[in-house]
């Protein structure tokens, strides 16, 4: 699995929660580092919440995958705290090779669950798109809680002269899938901010996720 885009750090950068306190210890000139965090290990009552809501939420649904996505800040020499963002930002997930359709006679169709303090909700479709082409995920949040890939299969309907019907989706490309452990550093940005954090901010794109065998 992996999330490693610019943008997306510009995202975070001009949309992450600070406190007045924060935003006074960045303009006199402490650093602020920003870790986006996937991670497997999720808790058991979360993961029973999908499984409990999966069958109301997306009719025959199989579930996938299920992560954790968190924001972690660090102001100066403070202690690293959880953070959400103010906004919507988009993220791109590459989806694991078991996961991906290899069965030219199915469909399959691909949605993300999130858990967010126990309401369980799908991202709405014009929010999340799957790429065939490149079995990319893109969606859109501005929540960082557990999620889950889910997907359904239908036989893919056929019309006279044997050719399939329907079109393929061309959401923006991502990135390579499989990676296990990442973090990478992603210098500068030009997003506009309350806070000119010039070059006292760094993001890290941290993935602690084990693909599944």
């Amino acid at each position: 699995m992996c999330i490693r885009d610019r943008d997306t750090a510009k995202e975070i950068e001009s949309s992450v929660e600070l406190t007045d306190e924060e935003k006074a210890s960045i303009a006199a000139g402490s650093n602020i580092s920003v870790s986006l965090v996937i991670n497997d290990e999720v808790k058991t009552e979360e993961k029973e919440l999908v499984e409990k809501n999966l069958s109301s939420l997306v009719e025959n649904g199989n579930i996938g995958q299920i992560f954790d996505i968190s924001i972690i800040k660090k102001i100066g020499d403070g202690e690293a705290v959880s953070a959400q963002v103010n906004k919507e930002v988009t993220l791109q997930i590459a989806v694991s090779e078991k996961l991906l359709n290899k069965d030219s006679n199915i469909e399959r169709t691909y949605k993300i669950i999130r858990v967010h303090n126990g309401e369980v909700t799908v991202l709405d479709s014009d929010k999340c798109q799957f790429n065939e082409k490149t079995g990319v995920i893109t969606f859109k949040t501005d929540k960082f809680s557990t999620y889950a890939i889910v997907y359904t299969d239908k036989a893919k309907e056929v019309i006279s002269g044997g050719s399939e019907a329907g079109g393929k989706d061309n959401t923006d490309n991502g990135n390579n899938a499989n990676i296990d452990v990442k973090e990478e550093p992603v210098l500068g940005s030009t997003a506009d901010d309350s806070v000119n954090t010039g070059d006292n901010f760094n993001l890290y794109i941290c993935l602690l996720y084990t693909s599944p065998s």
